[in-house]
């Protein structure tokens, strides 16, 4: 936080954007906001990241800070809001978001309705049943690291969004229903047009690139609510297959936490035998009947 107000000091900005990606940078966020409201600044405060909220930023973020706090949803939207927070008549834009803040605030801080928890051991025996033995469970032709060069990326074309291109243009409507609107839909159609044309160009030219480094492990449920994912012999032949082919790509290393991410345990050190524990959570809401208390493991036999 301190090196952040720092810079928006040096730097005279006329707007500081903060981007929570993970739930330790919401804490961060409420200090950034005090900080400010302690040197004085008064310029806006914009929110955003797949972690934050409207709810987050409404409660926890605006009350600290005397100037105007607000969250942005969704990144193709940021120009536009910050467009609308520096023109000239902005004061008024301003004291909606702030009324519309202290509304939702008052709202959601005054609800009566308490949420009923279970105990974890209850939640257990409400988790999501599969049976496992009337269940086909169909084995990878190939385990471990796999590696796509060279991917054709017009096969990719089809798994556009365009919903977000066109807001990003301060088009706002849904693919492809925006390209017949009767407001937008005739800019809309001719955007979309010089998309393709560009997207052909890409094709033709082969401007652009695509690989694929995915992983498949055999995995059980252990301990009713964690996942445990073996990492065979195979897995280790492949990543060095990978190194060695190309220095300068993506190698996936079995036995580091780029794979198992920082909630997974190393249970051994052996290379042919090695096994990762991932601890998830299971939902503990007491639900209406007949609505499980879900865990991912429950997924896995």
């Amino acid at each position: 936080p301190e090196r952040i107000i720092e810079t928006a000091i040096k730097e005279k900005v006329d707007v500081i954007g903060l981007s929570g990606l993970i739930t330790p940078s919401l804490d961060e966020m409420v200090y950034v906001s005090q900080a400010m409201e302690e040197k004085g600044f008064e310029i806006p405060l914009m929110i955003g990241g797949a972690t934050t909220s409207r709810a987050h930023s409404a409660v926890k973020i605006a009350p600290n800070y005397s100037n105007t706090v607000v969250h942005v949803n969704d990144a193709s939207r940021a120009v536009t809001v910050v467009g609308n927070l520096l023109q000239r008549n902005s004061r008024v834009y301003k004291e909606q978001i702030r009324e519309e803040y202290e509304k939702f605030r008052e709202q959601f801080l005054g609800r009566s309705k308490q949420k009923e928890y279970l105990s974890l051991e209850e939640a257990r025996k409400n988790k999501f049943k599969i049976n496992w033995d009337k269940t086909e469970i169909v084995k990878p032709n190939q385990l471990g690291i796999q590696v796509f060069e060279d991917i054709d990326v017009s096969a990719l074309e089809r798994y556009i969004d365009w919903t977000p291109f066109f807001r990003s243009w301060d088009l706002h409507g849904k693919y492809p229903e925006i390209l017949t609107d009767k407001v937008v839909g005739n800019q809309a159609s001719e955007l979309f047009n010089d998309a393709q044309n560009l997207l052909q160009k890409v094709f033709k030219e082969n401007l652009l690139k695509a690989k694929a480094v995915f992983g498949l492990f055999p995995a059980n449920t252990v301990n009713e609510d964690d996942i445990e994912v073996k990492a065979e012999e195979c897995c280790f032949e492949r990543c060095q297959e990978v190194s060695h082919k190309d220095p300068d790509s993506i190698q996936p290393d079995i036995s580091s936490a780029s794979l198992s991410t920082r909630h997974a345990k190393l249970d051994s050190a052996s290379q042919e035998n090695t096994k990762h524990q991932f601890i998830t959570l299971r939902q503990q809401l007491k639900k209406r009947d007949g609505i499980p208390n879900f865990a991912l493991a429950d997924f896995i036999a």
